[in-house]
């Protein structure tokens, strides 16, 4: 296997990380919503929403690294990965 079809297979994996991280976010965040209507006591939801805010970062930093590396190789062309920092500049 060439270097640039692993760095695409782990691109693919990468962007699979990210969108599951960003699933999970959201029906976390759904259910502290839901919870605080419903008057429940939110802590752990929150703290769990806190780990899961910190995985999707790093697995939105690792598509950014993954990316750089395959910017790198010849032939390779420009990819937009706006689409991994929800359209905003990735810092």
């Amino acid at each position: 296997m060439s270097n640039r079809s692993l760095i695409l297979r782990h691109l693919e994996q990468a962007e699979r990380h990210v969108s599951l991280a960003q699933q999970l976010v959201a029906r976390q965040t759904a259910l502290i919503a839901r919870m605080k209507a419903a008057g429940l006591s939110t802590e752990e939801a929150t703290n769990l929403l806190s780990t899961f805010l910190t995985c999707q970062k790093n697995h939105e930093d690792e598509l950014v690294r993954v990316l750089e590396e395959l910017a790198c190789l010849p032939d390779s062309l420009p990819r937009d990965n706006s689409r991994i920092t929800g359209g905003r500049p990735h810092a």
